[in-house]
């Protein structure tokens, strides 16, 4: 294989980690929205229960509990989001610096000719 489509392989290999990370970070970011308007709706209820779906089923809990609950999923959500974050500057140096390389490759075989 040459030098070229090695590069232009991890270019495509690269491009398409990009978006999956891209894709990854929007379902983190609609979780903490989803978490972030349960919390709203839930301070708003006046009662001391709710019930929360597991599975097919229904369980009843003391509504300060699960507003914890949300307040220690909502942390994870945001710590995960950060790593992510932090993936895709790497994966976005990666695919500009495979795309550099790329064009350096074809400028070098247009010199050549």
């Amino acid at each position: 294989m040459s030098e070229f489509q090695l590069v232009s392989t991890e270019l495509s290999s690269k491009s398409a980690e990009q978006q999956s990370v891209k894709a990854q970070i929007e379902s983190a970011n609609r979780q903490l929205r989803l978490i972030d308007l349960s919390r709203q709706q839930l301070e708003t209820e006046k009662s001391d229960v709710v019930w929360q779906g597991v599975g097919k089923m229904f369980v009843k809990k003391d509504k300060t509990s699960y507003l914890e609950e949300l307040t220690k999923d909502k942390k994870k959500g945001e710590e995960a989001l950060d790593t992510l974050k932090k993936k895709l500057t790497y994966v976005d140096v990666s695919v500009e610096n495979a795309r550099k390389r790329l064009e350096q490759l074809l400028k070098a075989a247009g010199q050549e000719q």
